[in-house]
């Protein structure tokens, strides 16, 4: 998966991918290969190239300050600068394996276009400050461009109008920069139907919802009448005499 976010001021695009996703941290060290990086490096760049010929990558290093030549971990030596002098050798710009700590500030972004990252957090959280509700998740690899907000469904507060839209719409504005002369009415038909079935389907939930809601009310209406019921006639019975006579003061 390949996350991006449109920076607020400037309305620069920050695009990271990850070499591994939803696994241990523990776990990250051993799943890096050269392989893996030059395989993920490939799929940054072919995503790249949609917007420009000759993007610009970087590649973070998985250790602090990127090993400091060996002495805070080995990844960056023997897994990542193999991967990364692999594809300088074809001719392409990359960089790395680079410091994370100062890989997404302000004057260090402009010397790159786009960043491959070791695990989750570590892109993740550079990508979510920059812009949370403005994130859009894509597929990477695939022929045809597909794109999702980078955030939940948010059922919990469908229908109240108080959700945020920036991330689906600039899912679409992605899709239709980055297929360019593909992104056709048919491909904006399928947006539309999607976004109708999508409301088809929210307003069913409602629907069920309200029904459900109507249920327990009924359901509790009845409850409290039987208990009120109960309680008129046991009350009755209490303070009727023998002879069905009231007691009470003469």
């Amino acid at each position: 998966m390949l996350f991006t976010a449109r920076s607020p001021q400037g309305g620069w695009r920050l695009k990271t991918l990850l070499a591994t996703t939803h696994i241990p941290l523990a776990a990250v060290p051993a799943a890096l290969t050269p392989e893996r990086i030059t395989a993920k490096l490939d799929l940054l760049l072919q995503f790249c190239q949609r917007f420009q010929p000759q993007p610009r990558l970087a590649v973070a290093g998985l250790n602090p300050h990127a090993g400091e030549d060996g002495v805070l971990g080995g990844e960056e030596e023997a897994i990542i600068a193999p991967a990364v002098a692999a594809l300088k050798a074809q001719g392409h710009d990359v960089r790395g394996p680079l410091s994370a700590d100062t890989l997404f500030h302000d004057e260090a972004r402009k010397n790159y276009d786009a960043v491959l990252t070791m695990y989750h957090d570590q892109g993740q959280i550079a990508t979510k400050l920059l812009g949370f509700n403005k994130g859009v998740t894509v597929t990477a690899g695939l022929k045809t461009v597909f794109t999702t907000p980078a955030h939940g469904t948010a059922f919990d507060i469908a229908g109240r109008g108080v959700a945020d839209p920036s991330s689906m719409v600039e899912a679409v504005l992605l899709a239709a920069d980055a297929d360019g002369d593909d992104f056709t009415g048919l491909g904006f038909g399928g947006i539309i139907v999607t976004l109708i079935l999508q409301q088809k389907q929210i307003s069913q939930q409602e629907n069920e919802i309200r029904i459900q809601r109507q249920s327990e009310e009924a359901r509790h209406y009845e409850e409290t009448l039987h208990k009120l019921l109960s309680l008129y006639a046991t009350t009755l019975n209490e303070v009727s005499s023998p002879r069905g006579e009231l007691r009470g003061r003469s």
